[in-house]
């Protein structure tokens, strides 16, 4: 499906996510007028929050969000279509690690006018104009297809397995993986090539972000409580930033305190966690949370740069600096 959707790359053009704020904002040939989200909540994950929102506010964008609850984003779409949960249909997929693969299957009927997302790009492909066969593809036919390209171990994917929602484990001595020990990565050598020469003479380097007017490093990690910005809805209901009891001494901060949160890009107001559990000079908030959670409705992403790493060209969260004070 994705092959027979670039027959149209040549109208259409290739964005960075994290960069989806400034792409919205910024004058470019052609404009950005239509916005298709799914499997997505950009509003409260993608940096420069702030950027985002008065992208996706604009009048003159099309939006269209395929989503299974009501998120930030959906707030923003021009259209909301209603989406399929595991619950409802075909997939496969990969653990962290890949060392199982498991087929899903449908355990009940989609509910109302939910549809997956292969469904929906289907049918828009077929709505188009376009012929190729993928558009015509049941759900059963894409996992036999991507069980077909599947290899575990340089072993081909037994596709019986995966059409019937059962996982495939890859075999390796003993009872769990040991790196180096029971799997080894695929080079010629056998050894882990940290800089290939694909990624330039010097692809690694420490590139410091020193900001005398926002000392404070912000890192907003996961928790146990979310994944991303998934159940958001439920978790959350006080937006937090950790604090050095030393930091928040030097700016008369109490646990439980409302402060703000800023710097260039915007500011987060919430409570105040004043913890060792950080070391001074940085501050902790959490990734993911939706926007009712903190007071003002911004949260981490709101102090994130658009900036993204010059190797894998994904963004750097962890270069935000900010300053932390009471609230007035």
């Amino acid at each position: 499906l994705g092959e027979a959707l670039g027959v149209a790359e040549r109208n259409t053009r290739m964005l960075n996510q994290s960069q989806l704020g400034r792409s919205l904002n910024e004058t470019i040939n052609p404009p950005i007028k239509g916005l298709f989200v799914y499997n997505c909540n950009p509003v409260v994950t993608a940096p420069d929050q702030n950027a985002v929102i008065r992208g996706m506010s604009r009048d003159d964008l099309f939006t269209v969000v395929s989503e299974q609850v009501y998120t930030d984003s959906t707030a923003y779409a021009d259209i909301l279509l209603p989406a399929t949960t595991f619950l409802e249909h075909h997939d496969v997929g990969v653990s962290y690690g890949t060392y199982v693969v498991g087929g899903v299957r449908p355990v009940i009927e989609a509910r109302g006018e939910a549809r997956s997302n292969p469904d929906v790009f289907a049918a828009l492909g077929r709505d188009m104009g376009w012929a190729d066969d993928a558009f015509h593809w049941n759900p059963e036919e894409y996992v036999r297809r991507v069980a077909a390209s599947l290899t575990l171990e340089e072993k081909p994917a037994d596709g019986n397995v995966l059409e019937a929602g059962k996982p495939l484990h890859v075999e390796y001595p003993g009872e769990t993986p040991v790196q180096f020990e029971s799997v080894w990565p695929r080079t010629s050598g056998g050894k882990v090539n940290l800089t290939p020469l694909e990624l330039g003479d010097w692809p690694y380097r420490f590139d410091p972000v020193e900001s005398h007017e926002y000392p404070l490093t912000l890192i907003s990690p996961a928790s146990s409580r979310m994944v991303t910005s998934t159940f958001g809805e439920f978790n959350y209901d006080v937006l937090r930033v950790t604090i050095h009891p030393d930091e928040a001494g030097r700016r008369g901060i109490d646990d439980g305190d409302e402060v703000r949160v800023f710097n260039e890009l915007g500011d987060v107001m919430c409570r105040a966690e004043v913890r060792s559990s950080v070391r001074p000079g940085v501050v902790s908030m959490p990734k993911g949370a939706w926007r009712k959670s903190s007071l003002n409705g911004s949260t981490s992403t709101a102090l994130c740069p658009a900036h993204v790493n010059v190797v894998g060209g994904g963004a750097c969260y962890n270069d935000a600096r900010v300053e932390v004070a009471r609230a007035e």
